[in-house]
């Protein structure tokens, strides 16, 4: 008898255990979108995959619908079908420009709820949310490379220091560093790609409990 209850408490807590790792639906575009307003500016916490890529394709249809007409636009007048003196164009390019100043601010307002949701999706996988600063930072060191070296071209020039002058003229050293953090900025990317794709890390860490699984 008392084998028999042991057998039973087992077999309990092991349907307990397997309804604690059953996964919640899949959270809705909708729910997604409200989820990352609502936490616009949290950064602790976890997010499952469904509110990260939910939330990046609202930011991409929204830049889109915003930014696109400038687009046509342009297209239209580089093809010659409307013509820039015409009222049309006229017309076409004050609703586009407008349209584009909204998107700009749009994506400015975005900046924040967009890492916030990224790093909470780190910390779903069980990684620190410091990855986004270390993107971001090799990003801006990537792009600020070239201005860099042009203006220590420039002074190097004005010193007549010849030795460095002409190393930078063969563009040995301009093209060294700029490949080397546009590699890291690469790999870096795709790093973060790969784990904004992982699954949920099951039960709770030490970012907080599992959004997914129950």
């Amino acid at each position: 008898m008392e084998t028999n209850f042991l057998n039973q408490s087992t077999s309990n807590e092991t349907q307990m255990n397997g309804r604690e790792t059953l996964p919640r639906p899949m959270m809705g575009f909708k729910k997604a979108v409200d989820t990352c307003f609502a936490k616009y500016a949290v950064f602790k916490g976890r997010a499952r995959r469904s509110e990260y890529w939910w939330f990046s394709l609202f930011i991409l249809l929204v830049t889109a619908v915003l930014l696109g007409p400038v687009a046509v636009l342009a297209y239209l007048e580089e093809s010659g079908v409307i013509n820039t003196d015409s009222g049309l164009w006229s017309a076409g390019f004050a609703i586009s420009a407008i349209m584009a100043l909204i998107g700009v601010l749009f994506l400015l307002a975005m900046i924040i709820p967009s890492i916030a949701v990224e790093v909470r999706r780190l910390h779903d996988i069980g990684r620190s949310g410091w990855w986004v600063f270390w993107s971001f930072a090799v990003s801006l060191l990537a792009a600020s490379v070239p201005f860099f070296l042009f203006d220590f071209k420039v002074a190097l020039d004005m010193d007549e220091i010849d030795m460095f002058t002409k190393a930078f003229d063969m563009a040995l050293l301009p093209g060294l560093l700029l490949g080397v953090t546009k590699l890291c900025n690469w790999i870096l990317e795709i790093v973060l790609f790969v784990f904004t794709l992982l699954n949920s890390h099951k039960g709770e860490n030490k970012y907080g409990p599992s959004p997914k699984y129950q």
